[in-house]
């Protein structure tokens, strides 16, 4: 998991109460932000930055449409074409789907064909797909290259390595370290844990 593989659950069942109800249109609803939320282990579907907790009331979570609803109108209210995103800006840079707007993009983080072609860099926290078409998206339409997400996750992965500095590095650990970081701990996962999870199988594979 190189970067969150979400795995969809049931809608909710207010959602699908609300979704076959004659004329409904889409709205975004406490309660459907919160199974997203619960689903993604609290971190972005994109730049798998931590999430406002969806219990606050200046949450600022946003719900995406991987397919976006002015050119799919069949599927705005559709729980399977819904992920949520984090407020998807710092200053006036901005990202994920914030960024994307109704741009269409051909990746999903709900597909393990689209994880698996992910890297980073170590040094410079640059995230990159194998794929020319998907990179080039990531890049210049969720733009999840910008500077202070290359930052953030620069941080991630050394704060990681200064945690276990001192702690043994034999196979064995850095496998139950890949173990520890590829689930949700007290539902939540690591934020920006895709870098620390291709550290760690990187050095498991040597």
């Amino acid at each position: 998991m190189m970067m969150i593989l979400i795995k969809k659950n049931k809608e909710p069942q207010e959602w699908k109460k609300y979704r076959e109800t004659e004329g409904a249109e889409y709205q975004s609803q406490p309660y459907l932000r919160k199974a997203l939320y619960d689903e993604q282990g609290g971190i972005c579907a994109y730049c798998m930055k931590k999430l406002d907790d969806e219990s606050s009331n200046n949450a600022q979570n946003r719900i995406e449409h991987i397919k976006p609803r002015s050119k799919y109108k069949e599927l705005e209210l559709d729980y399977s074409n819904m992920v949520l995103c984090c407020d998807g800006h710092n200053g006036n840079i901005f990202s994920c789907d914030l960024a994307k707007g109704d741009e269409l993009i051909s990746f999903t983080p709900l597909d393990s064909r689209f994880i698996d072609t992910i890297s980073y860099g170590s040094k410079d926290g640059v995230i990159r797909s194998s794929n020319e078409e998907w990179n080039y998206e990531i890049n210049k339409i969720v733009r999840l290259n910008e500077g202070y997400l290359l930052d953030n996750r620069r941080a991630a992965l050394m704060g990681f390595i200064k945690t276990i500095k001192e702690k043994n590095w034999k196979r064995s650990n850095l496998k139950n370290l890949y173990d520890m970081y590829s689930k949700k701990v007290n539902g939540k996962y690591q934020p920006y844990c895709g870098i620390i999870l291709y550290f760690l199988k990187k050095k498991i594979n040597r």
